[in-house]
C-alpha cells in the first residue's frame, strides 16, 4: 500500500471537518446551526428504525467486500480515491455498515500490517473529506482503528446530525459508551436525537427520567422513539416517586400526550393505574396547555380501546373498561371545568410553537369559544391543518365558517384539488396532501343556510375533486337542493357522470338527475319499539334492507354508519304486505323494510310480544345498500320481570338493566 498525500481530497479548500471545528470552537456543545434538521440524518434514521426495506444479506456482503478491496488494493492515490468515492456515493455505507464492520475488524486482526496505512487513510478522510460519505466511512473504520485525538474528532463531528449515528458506533467501541451517548443525546435534536435514544440503555434513574421528560423534545422521530423512551419503563413507579411541581408536570404531560396518541392503555403496564395517577397529578399541579392536552390524549386513547374491544365483542373486558372509564371521565371533567384554562388557552393562541391540534383539542374540551379574530390568527399560520376546518364547521360561529370559506379560495391549491376525479381516499393520502382533507371538511360542513349564494356552485365544482369522500359528500349536499338545478347544473352533473371512475359514485351522481319528490319521507313514533342492547340479546341473521332506493336518504345525511342501532316496527296496515316490518332510525325515520323472504317468522314473533332490533353491518356511501344484523332483544323478559316486581312492591322502577 502507498501512503495517501495530505490535501489530496480538499485541493486546498476548507474541509467539512474544518468548518465544523470552527463552529464547535466558537459554540461549544451547540448543534451545527447551518444544517437542515429536517433532512440531516434522515437516511440513517430510516435505516435504523426500519422505515425502508434493507438489502439482502448477500448484497450487503458483496458491497462490503468490494469496498474493503478498494481500500486494500490500489496502486496510486488518484485511482483509489476515484474508485472509493464512486463506490460509497452509489452505495452509502449505512446500507451495509454492520457487515462492513465485521469484515473490516476481521481483516485488521488477521493482517495487522495494514494498520499503519489504513490509519493514515482514516485521518485523511476525517480531516480532509469533502463529502459526507467519506467522513461516514472514516468513522466506521474508526470503530476498529482509533485515530489520534479521537475524542476531539467525535465531539466536532457530532454537532451535525449527518454523522451522529457513526459517532455513536465509535462510542460503542470505547469504554464508558453509554454515558458518552447520553451526553450526546442531551445536546442533540432532530433525527440525531432519535438515533441517540435508540442506542441509549436506560440503566440509571437519571437516564430514565430524562427519557420520559425530555426524550420527546426536539425529536423528529418522537413517535418511533416511544418504544425506547416511555413505553418500556415503569411509568407508574415514576409517577409515584417523582417530586412533581407546576414546572416539571409540563414536560411529563407533553411526553404522555405523544404516548397516548399512539398507544392504548392496554399497551402500557398498569395502564389504568397510570391514568388515575396522571390525572391526580395534573389536577394538583397542571397549569399549562400540555397538561390539559395530556389528559385529552389519554381520554382519546381509552375511547380507542373501548371501540377496539367492542369490535372484538369482548364483553367482560368491555364492561370493566366502561366502569373504570366513567370514573376517569369524572376526574377529567373536573379538570376541564377549571377556570384557569380560559386564560392559558388565550395566552397560547399566538404561540407559533404550539401545535394547532393541541390548541383546537383544548378549545373543544374546555368549551372555550374562539372569536373570529382569534381563529383567523391560527388559520393564517396553519391553513393546511384539517383540524381547523373540522372545528370551524362543528363548533365555529357563522363568521368563522366564512373565514374558512375565504381561506379555501385564497390559500388552498383549488386547481390541484379539483383537477379531476380519482379513486383516492383519505386513508391513501400523504402528509403533503392535507389540502384535499381541508377541502373535504369544507364540503362536509357546509350548510345551505350559511352559504345560500355559494352552496350550489361549490358543491357542483366538488364533483371534480380528486378525493372520493369529497365527491360523495358533495352529492349528498346537492341531493338536498335538486329542485334548484337549472340546465347548466344538469350539464355539469352529466359531465361528472361521464368521467367518474368509481362505479358506486357514478350511481349516486345519476341519482342527482332523478326527481326528488319521487322519494318518500316518513316517520313513526319509536317510543314503543326502541330497545337498549343487552348482553343476553341473541343474534338471529343478517339481511339487506329492502326499498332504500325509494327513500329520501338526505333526511339521515351523515347520521348512518356501521354499528348504529336501528329499530324494527310492525306495519299492520301495509296494503302490499300483511307481514311488513319497517326498519326505523332512532329519530323515527323509516329507512326501508325487512325483505318479504325473511319477514314471516320475525312477524309472528313480534306479534307475540318479542322485540327485535338491527345493527348496521355494511352501508354504501349513498345509503342505498344497507345490511343489518338482526338481534332478538331481551327487552320483553326485562319488562315481564319488572312488571312482576312492581306488582309485588307497589312501586314502578327499572329493576333489571
Amino acid at each position: 500500500m502507498s501512503k495517501v498525500k495530505d490535501d489530496i481530497l480538499t485541493g486546498g479548500k476548507k474541509s467539512i471537518y474544518q468548518e465544523l471545528k470552527e463552529f464547535c470552537d466558537k459554540k461549544l456543545g451547540v448543534p451545527y446551526s447551518y444544517q437542515d434538521f429536517g433532512v440531516t440524518g434522515i437516511r440513517e434514521f430510516k435505516v435504523i428504525f426500519e422505515k425502508i426495506k434493507p438489502l439482502e444479506i448477500c448484497e450487503k456482503i458483496k458491497l462490503a467486500n468490494k469496498l474493503i478491496k478498494i481500500l486494500l488494493n490500489y496502486n496510486n492515490t488518484k485511482d483509489v480515491l476515484s474508485d472509493l468515492r464512486g463506490h460509497i456515493t452509489l452505495n452509502p455505507i449505512i446500507d451495509y455498515y454492520e457487515v462492513f464492520l465485521k469484515i473490516f475488524k476481521a481483516i485488521i486482526e488477521e493482517y495487522p500490517e495494514y494498520i499503519v496505512d489504513l490509519s493514515n487513510m482514516v485521518n485523511i478522510l476525517l480531516h480532509q473529506g469533502n463529502s459526507s460519505e467519506e467522513i461516514k466511512l472514516a468513522l466506521m473504520m474508526s470503530c476498529v482503528i482509533k485515530p489520534d485525538e479521537i475524542e476531539s474528532i467525535l465531539e466536532t463531528l457530532s454537532i451535525s446530525n449527518e454523522y451522529i449515528f457513526y459517532v455513536i458506533k465509535v462510542y460503542e467501541s470505547m469504554k464508558n459508551a453509554n454515558n458518552k451517548i447520553f451526553n450526546l443525546a442531551k445536546k442533540s435534536k432532530g433525527y440525531g436525537k432519535a438515533l441517540c435514544i435508540q442506542a441509549l440503555q436506560p440503566i440509571s434513574y437519571e437516564i430514565k427520567e430524562w427519557l420520559i421528560e425530555e426524550g420527546m423534545e426536539d425529536n423528529l422521530g418522537d413517535i418511533e422513539c416511544l418504544s425506547y423512551t416511555i413505553l418500556p419503563l415503569d411509568i407508574l413507579s415514576y409517577l409515584k416517586t417523582k417530586k412533581f411541581n407546576n414546572e416539571n408536570i409540563k414536560a411529563t404531560s407533553k411526553s404522555f400526550s405523544i404516548l397516548f396518541s399512539e398507544y392504548t392503555i392496554d399497551d402500557i403496564d398498569d395502564g389504568l393505574k397510570v391514568c388515575f395517577e396522571f390525572l391526580n397529578l395534573v389536577d394538583k399541579y397542571g397549569k399549562d396547555i400540555y397538561s390539559l392536552y395530556g389528559v385529552i390524549s389519554m381520554i382519546y386513547s381509552i375511547e380507542a380501546l373501548i371501540v377496539e374491544e367492542s369490535n372484538l365483542e369482548n364483553t367482560n373486558k368491555l364492561s370493566y373498561l366502561e366502569t373504570e372509564y366513567s370514573k376517569i371521565i369524572s376526574l377529567s371533567e373536573k379538570i376541564y371545568k377549571k377556570d384557569i384554562w380560559q386564560d392559558i388557552i388565550l395566552t397560547e393562541l399566538g404561540n407559533i410553537e404550539i401545535d394547532t391540534e393541541i390548541i383546537i383539542s383544548s378549545v373543544e374540551k374546555t368549551s372555550f369559544k374562539l372569536k373570529k379574530s382569534e381563529f383567523e390568527l391560527i388559520i393564517r399560520r396553519d391553513f393546511t391543518n384539517p383540524a381547523l376546518y373540522r372545528y370551524a364547521f362543528e363548533y365555529g360561529s357563522r363568521a368563522i365558517k366564512k373565514v374558512v370559506f375565504k381561506t379555501v379560495l385564497e390559500k388552498l391549491s383549488i386547481v390541484d384539488i379539483l383537477k379531476g376525479q380519482d379513486d383516492i381516499k383519505i386513508e391513501d393520502l400523504d402528509i403533503e396532501d392535507l389540502e384535499h382533507v381541508c377541502f373535504y371538511f369544507l364540503i362536509k360542513g357546509m350548510k345551505y343556510e350559511d352559504f345560500p349564494d355559494e352552496y350550489k356552485e361549490t358543491n357542483l365544482s366538488a364533483l371534480k375533486a380528486k378525493l372520493v369522500e369529497t365527491r360523495i359528500q358533495a352529492i349528498k349536499n346537492l341531493n338536498k337542493i335538486k329542485d334548484k338545478f337549472d340546465l347548466t347544473d344538469t350539464k355539469v352533473i352529466e359531465s361528472a357522470i361521464k368521467t367518474e371512475k368509481v362505479a358506486s359514485v357514478k350511481v349516486s351522481l345519476t341519482s342527482l338527475l332523478s326527481k326528488s319528490n319521487a322519494k318518500k319521507k316518513e316517520y313513526v313514533d319509536v317510543k314503543d319499539i326502541e330497545v337498549i342492547p343487552h348482553v343476553k340479546d341473541i343474534y338471529i341473521m343478517s339481511t339487506e334492507v329492502a326499498g332504500t332506493q325509494y327513500v329520501d336518504m338526505s333526511e339521515v345525511d351523515d347520521l348512518l354508519a356501521e354499528g348504529e342501532i336501528l329499530y324494527l316496527n310492525r306495519e299492520y296496515n301495509n296494503p302490499y304486505d300483511e307481514n311488513a316490518i319497517q326498519i326505523v332510525f332512532e329519530t323515527g325515520y323509516i329507512l326501508g323494510y325487512i325483505p318479504r323472504t325473511n319477514n314471516l317468522i320475525l312477524k309472528n314473533l313480534m306479534d307475540k310480544g318479542k322485540y327485535f332490533y338491527g345493527i348496521i353491518e355494511k352501508i354504501s356511501d349513498d345509503y342505498e345498500y344497507i345490511v343489518i344484523m338482526i338481534y332478538l332483544s331481551y327487552k320483553d323478559v326485562i319488562n315481564e320481570i319488572t312488571t312482576t316486581l312492581s306488582l309485588l312492591t307497589g312501586k314502578e322502577d327499572n329493576y333489571i338493566q
